[in-house]
C-alpha cells in the first residue's frame, strides 16, 4: 500500500478537507484528490462521502475501517525511523499547554528530567486543541491539556484539579473575604479558561465590562499595574507571580471554580515508548498526590469544574 497515499488519506481526515490538507502539505487540492483517488482504487472502496455542499468530510464505513489501519501503520514507520537513529535512550514526546509547562508542573518536570537521565524527554507547547490533534497523530507520546479529546483514537482521563484563585495588585484594598460582587469589572485582567468558565463569569459580571482581556495566564502580571485590578487564575501561577511581580493572592468569600487537566495518549503507542509513559504516567500522579495545591484527578472535587 502507497505511504504516501495513506500519509494523505490521514492529513485529509486531520484537516477535516481536502483544501485544508492541501494547504498543510503545500499542495494543490487536485493533486490530493488524485492520490485520495488511488488509495480508493487499491483499497477497492469509496473512502469518503461525496456530495454537493459538504464542507467536511465524513468517512465512509470502509474508511472509517482504513483510519484504524493507517494510523497504526503509519506509527510502525515511526518506529523503524526511530530504530535507525537509535543512540540507546528512550525517547518520550510530551505536549502540554504552557502554564502546565513552565508553572503548574515545572518541579516535576525538572526533577524528572534528574532522576531518568536514560530518557529524551522532549517537551512541547500547543493549545489545549492542538495537543488532542497532536495525540490523535501520534506527533507527541502524551498529552496534558485543559479540555479532554473526543477523538476515538485517543484515551483521555481526568489528570489533576487545579482551585483558581483572585490575584490582587499589593497596593489594592482587597482583603481576605471579599465578595466576588465587590471586585468591579472594569479593573479586572481577564483570561476566558472556557467556556464553562465564561458562563459563571457572567452570572456575577456583565459580559465585555473587563478592563482588558489577554489569552494567557503568563501575560496577567504584567497587567495588574494599578491598586483597582485583579484577575481570577489558577493557583500555582498566582503564588508564581507573587515572587515576580507586585501582586498578592486573596481569598474570596464564595467558592470559586476547579480547572480540570487531563491526560491523553493515543491507543496505538509507539512500542518502544510505552515504558516511558508509564514510568511518566505513575511519577506524575504520585508527585500530584503529594501536593499541597493541586488536587488528584481521581477523586472528584465539588462545585464548578472549568
Amino acid at each position: 500500500m502507497n505511504k504516501d497515499n495513506l500519509h494523505v488519506f490521514l492529513t485529509i481526515v486531520q484537516y477535516g478537507s481536502i483544501s485544508s490538507a492541501a494547504k498543510r502539505l503545500f499542495t494543490s487540492q487536485s493533486n490530493l484528490s488524485a492520490k485520495l483517488q488511488n488509495l480508493e482504487e487499491e483499497v477497492g472502496h469509496p473512502l469518503i462521502i461525496r456530495g454537493r455542499g459538504r464542507k467536511t468530510i465524513e468517512l465512509t464505513a470502509h474508511g472509517e475501517k482504513l483510519l484504524d489501519i493507517a494510523r497504526r501503520m503509519e506509527s510502525l514507520d515511526n518506529e523503524l525511523d526511530e530504530l535507525k537513529k537509535d543512540n540507546g535512550r528512550q525517547t518520550l514526546a510530551v505536549g502540554m499547554i504552557e502554564a502546565l509547562c513552565t508553572v503548574t508542573l515545572l518541579p516535576f518536570l525538572k526533577g524528572f528530567m534528574v532522576r531518568h537521565p536514560e530518557i529524551c524527554l522532549t517537551l512541547h507547547t500547543y493549545h489545549s486543541r492542538e495537543v488532542c490533534s497532536m495525540a490523535e497523530n501520534r506527533m507527541i507520546d502524551l498529552g496534558l491539556a485543559g479540555r479532554s479529546s473526543v477523538s476515538g483514537a485517543v484515551r483521555s482521563e481526568y489528570l489533576l484539579f487545579e482551585p483558581m484563585t483572585v490575584l490582587v495588585h499589593r497596593d489594592s484594598d482587597y482583603q481576605d473575604g471579599v465578595s466576588l460582587s465587590d471586585l468591579p469589572a472594569d479593573g479586572e485582567i481577564y483570561v476566558r479558561w472556557s467556556s464553562a468558565f465564561e458562563n459563571w463569569h457572567h452570572e456575577i459580571w456583565q459580559p465585555g465590562q473587563f478592563q482588558i482581556q489577554v489569552s494567557t495566564s503568563s501575560m496577567v502580571g504584567d497587567y495588574i499595574c494599578s491598586a483597582q485590578n485583579w484577575a481570577i487564575v489558577g493557583k500555582s501561577t498566582a503564588l508564581r507571580m507573587t515572587e515576580r511581580y507586585p501582586v498578592r493572592v486573596i481569598r474570596c468569600r464564595e467558592k470559586l471554580p476547579v480547572r480540570a487537566f487531563y491526560i491523553m495518549e493515543n491507543r496505538y503507542p509507539r512500542p518502544s515508548r510505552i515504558a516511558a509513559m508509564e514510568l511518566f504516567k505513575h511519577e506524575l500522579r504520585d508527585w500530584i498526590s503529594g501536593s499541597q495545591i493541586l488536587l488528584d484527578g481521581r477523586t472528584h472535587p465539588s462545585g464548578i469544574i472549568i
